[in-house]
């Protein structure tokens, strides 16, 4: 929950990750992978079916939008305009229609199933079906990992967000702490599978969740890969010991 705590300031609040940053969201669109006032946000969801169980973007957007509703951040953002509240559309896409139905699910759960801020569509993060310069912040959860080519979708994201617009990735990542990493490592590649074949019936999933994990860059990597694709102000915080990392950079 701390990561969905941490993404969710750095979205709405412009909150520093690792050291500074002077971007403040919009209140608009946005598209989880994306968001925006009276214009989208987008959160974005590529991710196997494995990860959904406990974590997925439309976790994201249920939190934004709770956190848009709520008094406290009303007053916070100085947001005075109900209007403005009804226009904010949050975009929630996936690649897997099934995991789309499963989320929409989760939101009746949750009590959103008739709002009209969360907007469902089955799509490609390396092919987004918005225009250009159209949403003020783009978050994706556990999903870049699984990007055919994440250098596509980076550029995607830089396309459909707005000057001042924000991307904020959370991802699994890198043991830093040499420990910790051993730990981690042995736990990764010898308990996860076997839990996964004892519980769920699944190792091969399960291990490649964890191969994913090698396979994916070091944070140092990934952020330049973030600034390869245009955006400043590129950052990246580590949590647990850099097992999760939230990387996050501005289009200006």
């Amino acid at each position: 929950m701390c990561c969905m705590n941490a993404i969710i300031h750095k979205l709405l609040l412009g909150s520093p990750v690792t050291c500074h940053s002077s971007c403040r969201a919009d209140m608009g669109q946005f598209f989880v992978l994306v968001l925006n006032r009276g214009s989208p946000v987008t959160c974005h969801s590529s991710c196997r079916a494995d990860m959904g169980q406990f974590f997925r973007t439309w976790d994201v957007a249920f939190r934004i939008l709770e956190n848009i509703n709520s008094v406290k951040n009303r007053a916070m953002l100085d947001v005075h305009d109900d209007n403005l509240l009804e226009e904010t559309k949050i975009y929630i896409c996936d690649i897997n229609p099934n995991m789309l139905n499963v989320g929409k699910k989760r939101a009746e759960e949750r009590g959103f199933g008739d709002n009209k801020s969360l907007i469902w569509l089955e799509g490609d993060a390396e092919a987004l079906k918005f225009e250009d310069d159209s949403m003020d912040g783009y978050t994706i959860a556990f999903g870049i990992r699984n990007v055919t080519h994440i250098e596509k979708a980076l550029a995607e994201a830089y396309r459909v967000l707005k000057r001042g617009g924000r991307i904020l990735c959370l991802e699994l990542s890198h043991v830093e702490l040499p420990v910790f990493k051993e730990l981690y490592d042995y736990y990764s590649f010898s308990v996860i599978p076997a839990l996964g074949e004892l519980v769920a019936g699944d190792r091969e999933s399960y291990q490649y969740l964890v191969e994913s994990i090698r396979r994916f860059p070091s944070q140092e990597k990934f952020a330049s890969m973030i600034a390869e694709a245009r955006f400043q102000k590129v950052e990246y915080e580590n949590l647990v010991g850099g097992v999760v990392a939230i990387h996050s950079g501005v289009k200006f």
